[in-house]
């Protein structure tokens, strides 16, 4: 059986609109249909769509810009008995209306439009559906609208029997690997088992996770490996934190046993991930294996070499370095290197031997180098926080000179690594430095807050006039672009008193100056991330402030808010906007256009639609005759009102790449005639 999708495109002229043409440019146009018309439904959704595989990804798009489409398709997904299908949306772009008019996408639980269960609509964001069998039918419609659209569809077979679970390896040597959807919440362990007396040499040659909504904090989904066969977090010697790992370069590790674990957690809340892991293991006699190297590194600088270097090291070598300073600081490395083993083709290497790796003091890995270094002055790397691995590990074939590495600590960190963390003074409790300039960076953590909780605080205090220009910690939002009205863009504190609990909107930069008199204890704090949510608020009484998730902080990528606001009966609501921020900003002056047809996920913009009454987001199609104005752009709109004692305001963000939403304020007014 198979389904076709149909498009008509009709031509525009150069403002995208429709108008008389001269005759050269109407022979032109004809033959531009001519061609357009033979390619059409393949670009659009192409041909056959009868699909019976385990793991298949649908696109659908438009090609430029000014396109028009209209038309549908209908695929109908099929997998094994005894599996389901969990069908994963990923957008680009794609127009949006509040009723999913315009262009959508359905999904049923079954094979037939008029007999299947409808599990979904969909016009916008990040989603995903999951049949209740073994069937499930997509459709795809568009009405007629012009615009860049992308939108894709990945399907996998899901059995709740047959995810990946505990796996044993044991043998002189094996590999294993995944490459397919693994449902969230679930885990992934590999136990790699050798006979006693061997150690196991493990390569971990490619890491790559794809998520529906990754977070850009490192919590999410990791992959750590144990030396042992439990999971002990004393025994973890290696962490991959977030989504991707350089496939172009080998990791090893040996380990100090016969034995060690894999272990992939995905810790997302719904829906699945896609992963890409693959890795092999070789038993290696533990007698062959040389550890007389690495060990504990402190101070405020140092250089750390591999074995024998500049003469070649041996094979089957293990050292590991822990750096630790000050925790006011951060470790930066510079590294020159030479390791043995590499393929080079036109445009990269693929390592397949020897490496180096850097991990933060939780074994988070910053980065595994193999082949050599082409950077001039050595490779620079800098963990998040004071404390640094460095591990050298070499196989049974193959030696080069190795590695030098310069380094040092520096008065800078990045904040947004973790969900929490301390931030303290250099040295304390003991005094500060003098002529000190420290700069700790959040990050545009995009619909996060972060809240800062000071324990102690003594510094120099305020000058004669009263202005902390002394000793001063200084929270500075200047590289922000949007701050909303009457937010400062610098805020110093100096002095004895414990500053409040503070709350912060990335990005921003916390620093730390100080000149070179009278420095004191210095001060300590601890800070947490929070991430911004949404669903259905309601707001009762009189007056009211209503807000974009996380303002004035940047509102979370594709989510989807609905407020209600609810006064008694006879009154009616009254809306102020005091200040909107709705749009990229890269994009062109959004004021007076058409907010649904300029709508796109990808460039940022996003909508707020208002409705008189109680309006459901699952039924925004019923509400049409209700909606009183939908807006974007960066300008606070007119004030609008009801007319009745209900307003419902739905707030459907694209991407964010670091826009700060809106701010309005409710108030009643008067009595209706009813």
């Amino acid at each position: 059986m198979n389904y076709y999708c149909v498009r008509r495109e009709f031509l525009m002229n150069d403002r995208g609109q429709h108008g008389r043409w001269p005759i050269r440019d109407v022979l032109t146009a004809v033959l531009v249909i001519f061609l357009q018309l033979c390619v059409a439904h393949k670009r659009v959704c192409e041909e056959v769509r009868e699909v019976n595989v385990n793991h298949w990804r649908l696109d659908v798009g438009s090609d430029n810009l000014y396109q028009y489409l209209e038309g549908s398709c209908t695929w109908n997904i099929t997998v094994d008995e005894g599996y389901t299908i969990l069908a994963g949306i990923h957008v680009q772009t794609m127009l949006w209306s509040p009723d999913c008019r315009r262009e959508h996408f359905k999904f049923y639980d079954d094979d037939s439009l008029s007999d299947g269960t409808l599990l979904n609509t969909f016009c916008g964001g990040t989603s995903y559906v999951e049949s209740s069998s073994n069937e499930l039918l997509t459709e795809f419609y568009a009405e007629g609208t012009t615009g860049y659209t992308y939108t894709s569809v990945e399907y996998h077979a899901v059995n709740e029997t047959n995810e990946c679970g505990i796996v044993d390896l044991s043998g002189s040597e094996g590999s294993f690997q995944i490459r397919r959807s693994v449902r969230r919440n679930g885990k992934c362990v590999w136990n790699i088992t050798a006979e006693e007396g061997f150690n196991i040499l493990l390569r971990i040659t490619e890491y790559s996770l794809h998520s529906i909504d990754d977070n850009c904090l490192c919590n999410a989904s990791l992959f750590k490996v144990y030396d042992g066969n439990k999971e002990d977090e004393s025994h973890l010697v290696r962490n991959f934190c977030g989504s991707t790992y350089n496939a172009a370069e080998t990791d090893l590790v040996i380990s100090t046993t016969n034995s060690l674990l894999v272990v992939l957690t995905l810790q997302e809340n719904s829906g699945f991930s896609i992963v890409n892991l693959r890795a092999n293991y070789t038993a290696v006699n533990a007698t062959l294996v040389n550890r007389n190297c690495g060990g504990n590194v402190t101070g405020s600088e140092g250089n750390i070499t591999s074995p024998n270097y500049p003469d070649n090291y041996d094979n089957l070598t293990t050292c590991q370095w822990f750096i630790t300073i000050d925790p006011a600081y951060s470790v930066q490395l510079d590294i020159d290197y030479s390791f043995d083993n590499c393929y080079t083709s036109d445009d990269y290497a693929t390592c397949n031997s020897d490496s180096l790796m850097v991990a933060d003091g939780n074994g988070s890995v910053v980065r595994a180098l193999c082949a050599r270094n082409y950077y001039y002055g050595g490779y620079p790397l800098r963990t998040y926080g004071n404390r640094a691995i460095v591990a050298f590990t070499t196989d049974q074939e193959g030696t080069d000179s190795g590695f030098i590495m310069h380094w040092y600590r520096v008065c800078e960190r990045t904040l947004d690594s973790s969900r929490e963390g301390t931030l303290q003074s250099p040295n304390y409790p003991d005094n500060y430095p003098g002529n000190l300039s420290c700069v700790y960076n959040v990050g545009s953590v995009v619909g996060y807050s972060m809240v800062i909780t000071f324990h102690n605080f003594k510094l120099e205090g305020p000058s004669s006039n009263g202005s902390c220009t002394n000793d001063y910690l200084e929270v500075d939002y200047r590289s922000s672009s949007d701050l909303p009205l009457g937010m400062e863009e610098t805020k110093r504190y100096c002095g004895d008193n414990i500053p409040s609990t503070l709350t912060l909107y990335p990005p921003v930069e916390i620093r730390f100056v100080t000149d070179l008199y009278n420095s004191r204890s210095g001060y300590q704090a601890s800070y947490e991330f929070f991430e911004a949510d949404c669903g259905k608020l309601l707001f009762t009484g009189e007056a009211g402030t209503i807000t974009s998730p996380n303002y004035p902080g940047t509102y979370p990528s594709l989510l989807n808010c609905t407020y209600v606001i609810r006064v008694e009966p006879g009154q009616t609501v009254n809306l102020t906007f005091d200040h909107m921020s709705l749009r990229s900003r890269w994009t062109d002056e959004m004021q007076g256009v058409d907010c649904i047809t300029s709508f796109s996920l990808w460039s940022g913009l996003a909508v707020l639609s208002v409705f008189d009454g109680e309006v459901s987001a699952n039924n925004v199609s019923a509400a049409n005759d209700s909606l009183i104005d939908i807006f974007c752009g960066d300008r606070p709109p007119s004030p609008v009102s009801s007319n009745s004692s209900a307003m419902t305001l739905l707030f459907f963000p694209g991407y964010n790449f670091g826009l700060r939403g809106f701010s309005a304020t409710y108030t009643t007014v008067g009595n209706t005639s009813s």
